[in-house]
């Protein structure tokens, strides 16, 4: 039998970079996340009494590293070494092998692969070798190639095992860019057993016939990667592969949202924030959220632009921020009532408003020029579709706004 943990994108020194203006203890909590979520994985492979653990690809979240993640790593795998348990370790594009700050004088119990050109490690249980384990590195930020190709299975053993940190693809994720592509079609043809990926955040099973599986980072670090974050326990016992997703995060991200047509005072507001917060209180995790409240009124349009939402918020926020688990809003968003239907369908003023603002291929290409700069490729993040969208709902309800008042002021 062989029993190894899947991970992927640890991305320890993740700046989260847009919760500084939360109270201090929460804002330390969540950046220390990172780090705790990696001790827990440590926890769970000693627990589980794995044989190895595979880390495919960004493990450090910059180019430059802090000697805090580069001695943390340390830490972790020396304490798997004491339990003689393996570690095979891949680089992607986020912690490339010509940009590493530190020396990677890991303990001998860590096999890195140390090229842009795949190899193989040879995993050796009671003195036969039951596993082998295959995968590259990236030595600069982009591979833009198919290393499918590469992966060859060269000498008998009961289990084959390719790490890739790459892009399939039949995924269209904007929040991450394409790099070493390939089709699914093409893994299932190279006749390995297991195909442990890195690159996407989502967790995903693609394929069980042979086993395709990203398992997602360990942390969520922002509204973009929600819900559960861990690793994949995997299990062979001579016949079949088992696979069991392990839990390792701290802090969960949610989106909820509250339906608002009834709120017809800033007090109806607080007590239903407050009883979402409450509620979410019980899952004796520490949780942030983003609440969208929806079929908002004019009033409720109102108490946004005079910054009553955002009290409340703040109000609600310093209350449960010294909770052992609490609970924080991040953003409360607002999306309107359906508007009439000539709004819609008009050729007049507002039709097109509407419709100018469906749009989005046009605007992704007016913001292009900001990312094309040299200036904005350093220091501005890339968009997502996601973020676009809520860019231009929030453009549009402003807009509405704006009209709707001024026409009832005429």
């Amino acid at each position: 039998m062989i029993r190894f943990i899947h991970t992927a994108d640890l991305h320890l020194d993740s700046p989260f970079k847009k919760i500084s203006a939360m109270p201090k203890n929460v804002v330390a909590d969540v950046r220390n996340s990172i780090y705790l979520s990696f001790q827990q994985l440590i926890t769970v492979a000693i627990k589980q009494r794995v044989d190895f653990v595979l880390i495919v690809g960004d493990i450090f979240d910059q180019a430059h590293q802090s000697m805090k993640a580069h001695m943390t790593l340390i830490k972790g795998f020396k304490e798997l070494q004491k339990y003689n348990i393996q570690v095979y370790v891949s680089y992607g594009n986020h912690d490339y092998l010509s940009c590493h700050t530190f020396p990677r004088n890991y303990p001998k119990n860590v096999h890195i692969f140390e090229k842009e050109k795949v190899e193989q490690f040879d995993y050796i249980k009671a003195g036969k070798v039951v596993a082998k384990i295959y995968g590259f590195s990236y030595e600069e930020r982009v591979v833009d190639t198919n290393m499918v190709p590469q992966y060859q299975i060269t000498e008998e053993a009961p289990y084959h095992i390719a790490t890739l940190h790459g892009s399939l693809g039949s995924i269209t994720d904007t929040s991450h860019e394409t790099y070493a592509p390939f089709q699914l079609q093409e893994l299932k043809q190279k006749q390995f057993d297991y195909w442990a990926l890195g690159h996407i955040h989502t967790r995903q099973v693609i394929s069980t016939n042979p086993y395709v599986v990203y398992p997602g980072n360990i942390q969520g670090r922002s509204m973009k990667e929600v819900g559960d974050k861990g690793c994949y326990l995997v299990t062979y016992n001579g016949y079949e592969t088992q696979l069991d997703f392990i839990p390792l995060h701290t802090v969960t991200f949610k989106k909820i949202t509250i339906e608002a047509s009834n709120m017809e005072e800033s007090t109806d507001v607080y007590l239903s924030l407050e009883s979402l917060v409450q509620k979410n209180m019980k899952d004796k995790k520490k949780v942030m959220i983003e609440v969208t409240l929806e079929n908002t009124s004019l009033k409720l349009e109102e108490w946004n632009r005079n910054g009553q939402l955002k009290e409340i918020m703040t109000l609600l926020n310093d209350r449960f921020s010294n909770e052992e688990n609490w609970v924080q809003i991040s953003v409360i968003k607002l999306k309107k009532q359906k508007l009439p239907r000539e709004w819609y369908e008009g050729k007049d003023f507002l039709g097109q408003l509407h419709i100018a603002f469906q749009q989005n291929d046009k605007m992704r290409t007016l913001l292009d020029s900001l990312w094309n700069h040299p200036s904005g490729r350093k220091w501005l993040d890339t968009i997502s579709e996601e973020e676009l969208e809520d860019w231009t709902l929030e453009a549009e309800n402003m807009a509405t706004y704006l009209l709707q008042v001024g026409g009832e002021k005429e």
